[in-house]
């Protein structure tokens, strides 16, 4: 049975921390590929909350036979709502943008 210094040794040979990439290209394509994932994580971020914001402006109540907007007694919610989709949405094309520009390079 290998030691632990000779398992450490095996694993060793495996791993390969970035910091020894010799290729320049290498790490920049893995900087760039890291930046795009947290791009993708923002805009994916604000799809979901402009979609979220939307659905919540549109939301309705059903009573009976009685179809009611959810925000008939309170409007200034249904506003700030709207006005937040509609930031939001205007962050998810610009990081969409970004992606798409990204790609392309």
């Amino acid at each position: 049975m290998p030691t632990i210094i000779q398992q450490i040794n095996l694993f060793s040979t495996f791993y390969q921390p970035l910091s020894t990439l010799t290729d320049s290209n290498e790490q920049t394509n893995f900087a760039a590929h890291n930046l795009n994932k947290e791009k993708m994580k923002k805009r994916n971020l604000f799809m979901f909350t402009t979609i979220m914001c939307g659905l919540f402006v549109a939301a309705f109540t059903f009573k009976g036979d009685q179809i009611t907007w959810l925000w008939a007694d309170n409007k200034p919610v249904a506003i700030i709502l709207g006005i937040l989709a509609i930031v939001l949405g205007i962050q998810w094309i610009k990081y969409q943008r970004l992606l798409n520009n990204a790609k392309q390079n």
